[in-house]
C-alpha cells in the first residue's frame, strides 16, 4: 500500500477531530493555559517516546500530526477570542496572564516534534512556527514585565504560584528555537557560519534571561509561602508549582545544547533539578493524601484541571534534560551518578507515558458528553 502523504493524514485527522468535537464533546473555549496540553504531549514525543523500544518508528509521525491538530484547535479558540474582543479574559488577571506562556512554549514544542515526526517539513516548520513563537513571546514579555511589576507592588505577591515560572519556560523555549536555527544549513539569507554565530549568541542571551526570570520568580514563590502563615497544602498548593523543577530542567537542557556553561555547572543544574523534583513531588504526594482524606479519591485525585498538564510537561522535560546530560557529558559523570541517570532513562520513559495516558483519560472524562439514559428524554 502506498504511503499516504503527511499533509493528507493531517487533513483527515483534522476532519475527524472536528466531527468528534462537534458531536460527542462539550464545546468549551480553551483555558488560558491550554497550550500546556501540547507541551506535555510534545515533550513526551521528543524524549520519552524515543527511548521506548519499537514505538518511535511507528508512532512519531502520527503523534506529530495529531499534536498539530490539537494546536490548531487551541489556536483557533484563542484567535476567536481575539476577533470577538474578549482576549482580555486571558490577560486581565495579573497571575493568570502568565498562562499565556504556554502558547509560546507549545508552539516551539510542536515545531520540534514535527521535525522528528515529519522531517521533510523541517525548514518550513522551523521558520514558520519559529516566527509565530517569537511574535507571541514578544507580546508575552510585555504582559510578564507589567505583571511582575504590579505583583511586586501589591499584596498579590502573596498569591503567586508556579505559573509565573512560565516566563522562564517560554524564554528558554525561544532560546531552543535559536539553537535549532543555528544548526540549520538550509538558511540561505545569510552566510551559514555567520548565521550560526548570530543565533548562538541570541540563544545564550535568552538562556541567561530565562534563568534570571526563574530566580526572580522563585524568590516571589518562596516569599509567598514564607509570609502567608495560614496557607494549607490542600487549598493553597498549586499544580503549577511543579514548574519549580521543570523550569530549571529546560534551563539546563538549553544551556547544555548551546554550551553556555562548563560541564560541572550543567551537572550542578541537573542535580538541583533532581533534588527539586524529589522535594516538590514529595509535597504533591502528601497533598494527594490530604485531599483524599478530605474529598475522597474521585474529587481528591481523579478530577481534571488544565494545570495538571504542567506536571506531565515537567516530568517529560526532566527526562529530556537527563537524556541530554547522558548523551553530551557521559565521560564526565561519576560512576554512581551515571548509574542513576541510566536507571532514570531506562524506566522513566514508561512513567512519563503512564502519567500522560492517565491525564488523557481524565481529560476525556471531563469533556465527553454523557450518554443519555435509556428511557429518559434527550435535552435539546
Amino acid at each position: 500500500m502506498p504511503d499516504i502523504p503527511p499533509l493528507a493524514i493531517l487533513l483527515i485527522l483534522l476532519a475527524l477531530s472536528a466531527i468528534v468535537r462537534l458531536t460527542v464533546m462539550h464545546q468549551r473555549p480553551s483555558a488560558t493555559a491550554g497550550g500546556s496540553i501540547v507541551m506535555a504531549i510534545g515533550i513526551f514525543g521528543q524524549a520519552a517516546l524515543q527511548r521506548i523500544p519499537f514505538l518511535p518508528s511507528l508512532v512519531s509521525e502520527m503523534l506529530a500530526l495529531s499534536l498539530s491538530v490539537i494546536w490548531l484547535f487551541i489556536a483557533f479558540s484563542f484567535l476567536l477570542d481575539f476577533i470577538k474582543g474578549r482576549i482580555h479574559i486571558h490577560t486581565e488577571s495579573l497571575i493568570g496572564r502568565f498562562g499565556v506562556g504556554t502558547w509560546v512554549a507549545a508552539t516551539v514544542v510542536l515545531a520540534r516534534m514535527e521535525v522528528i515526526g515529519v522531517p521533510s517539513w523541517t525548514i518550513v516548520i522551523e521558520e514558520v512556527f519559529g516566527l509565530i513563537a517569537v511574535l507571541l513571546w514578544l507580546w508575552y514579555m510585555w504582559l510578564v514585565l507589567a505583571g511582575l511589576y504590579a505583583i511586586c507592588r501589591d499584596r498579590l505577591r502573596l498569591q503567586t504560584n508556579g505559573v509565573i515560572l512560565l516566563s522562564a519556560v517560554s524564554t528558554q523555549a525561544i532560546a531552543l528555537v535559536a539553537v535549532d536555527l543555528s544548526y540549520e544549513p538550509g538558511l540561505q539569507w545569510i552566510d551559514y557560519w555567520t548565521a550560526h554565530q548570530v543565533f548562538q549568541q541570541i540563544a545564550r542571551f535568552l538562556n541567561i534571561t530565562g534563568a534570571a526570570f526563574y530566580v526572580f520568580c522563585l524568590v516571589l514563590i518562596v516569599q509567598r509561602y514564607w509570609r502567608q502563615q495560614d496557607w494549607t497544602l490542600v487549598d493553597d498548593w498549586a499544580n503549577t508549582n511543579c514548574i519549580l523543577h521543570g523550569g530549571m530542567s529546560i534551563t539546563g537542557l538549553t544551556a547544555a545544547l548551546i554550551g553556555i556553561v562548563p560541564v560541572r555547572v550543567c551537572l550542578g543544574i541537573w542535580l538541583y533539578s533532581f533534588l527539586m523534583f524529589l522535594l516538590v513531588e514529595a509535597v504533591e504526594i502528601l497533598r494527594a493524601v490530604l485531599r483524599i482524606r478530605r474529598l475522597g479519591w474521585r474529587e481528591g485525585v481523579f478530577t481534571y484541571h488544565v494545570s495538571q498538564w504542567a506536571r506531565n510537561f515537567t516530568f517529560g522535560m526532566f527526562y529530556a534534560f537527563t537524556w541530554v546530560i547522558v548523551s553530551h557529558f557521559y565521560a564526565f559523570l561519576p560512576p554512581a551518578l551515571a548509574g542513576l541517570l541510566h536507571w532514570i532513562l531506562a524506566y522513566g520513559s514508561y512513567l512519563v507515558m503512564a502519567l500522560l495516558i492517565a491525564e488523557m483519560v481524565l481529560y476525556l472524562r471531563a469533556h465527553l458528553k454523557p450518554r443519555p439514559r435509556v428511557g429518559m428524554p434527550v435535552s435539546r
